[in-house]
């Protein structure tokens, strides 16, 4: 009953408020072996599904389409940035795309991107494949860190059950897949003549490594945004290389830092 009186709350909000760009139309039916989740898109007028697998896949859903945690249209600096958002041919990097809700909303969202999402876990990745079918997405089985390393996915022992806490552990074994880094992604031929509208970077506490060094990538996106985990890894001082490295770029260009949910935004000015 908790569950579907939730659904309804979240259907009626969003069916009603204009602010809500997506209707949310399932409730969380996994229990039923039902693992679709349909939303309208407002905007665009028309209908998108997301499969999904327990849960936390539906808190996801919850956390991108109803709260939109990742839509920049409410804020004021919006309208300064439109313009490159919606006329230049631009490079989006999605690091920690999970089940691909994320992916979905950037392809829906900026119609002149090309977008890279990057999950390295095999078992959400075999998700993405699922959900995100477009031409413009490439997508890549890997994690990014600061250098080419070897590394294994772990299950975060806190948080066993949720498959979006899983951690990236760089391990001295080259029997173990490598990374890949922000900066290889620029330099590829395919995407150096594209713009580098925006990264967003969700990696369940291993930001501690991608902003430790080689972070000249952070001067070229126009916006940033982080998740950061001191709260899933506590006493680990996760998030203090992204602040020194934000520090860092802010001393080279003019950024404008926005709080959504979770996520630290940072916009170049």
């Amino acid at each position: 009953m908790r569950n579907l009186a939730k659904f309804i709350f979240l259907f009626t909000k969003s069916f009603f408020e204009k602010k809500h760009r997506f209707i949310l139309l399932t409730p969380d039916l996994t229990i039923f072996q039902f693992n679709k989740v349909f939303l309208f898109d407002k905007k665009k007028g028309k209908f998108i599904s997301q499969i999904i697998r327990d849960k936390y896949d539906y808190i996801t859903i919850i956390e991108i389409y109803f709260y939109q945690c990742y839509d920049l249209e409410n804020f004021d600096i919006y309208k300064i940035i439109k313009k490159d958002i919606e006329t230049k041919n631009s490079l989006i990097v999605d690091c920690g795309s999970n089940i691909g809700c994320s992916t979905n909303f950037f392809l829906e969202t900026y119609g002149n991107s090309k977008i890279i999402s990057i999950e390295p876990d095999k078992e959400n990745f075999q998700v993405l494949k699922r959900n995100v079918n477009s031409s413009r997405v490439q997508l890549i089985n890997n994690a990014v860190s600061n250098e080419i390393i070897h590394f294994k996915v772990s299950s975060n022992t806190l948080h066993a059950d949720d498959n979006r806490g899983k951690n990236i552990v760089e391990v001295n074994d080259t029997s173990f897949p490598k990374s890949i880094t922000i900066n290889d992604i620029l330099s590829d031929k395919l995407n150096v003549n594209l713009y580098p509208l925006l990264i967003k970077i969700d990696i369940e506490g291993f930001e501690n490594n991608l902003f430790e060094k080689n972070v000249e990538w952070m001067d070229k996106f126009k916006i940033l945004i982080v998740e950061l985990h001191d709260w899933m890894l506590p006493k680990k001082s996760i998030s203090k290389n992204y602040f020194n490295a934000i520090c860092r770029s802010m001393e080279k260009n003019d950024r404008d830092i926005l709080i959504k949910g979770e996520n630290i935004i940072s916009i170049k000015i």
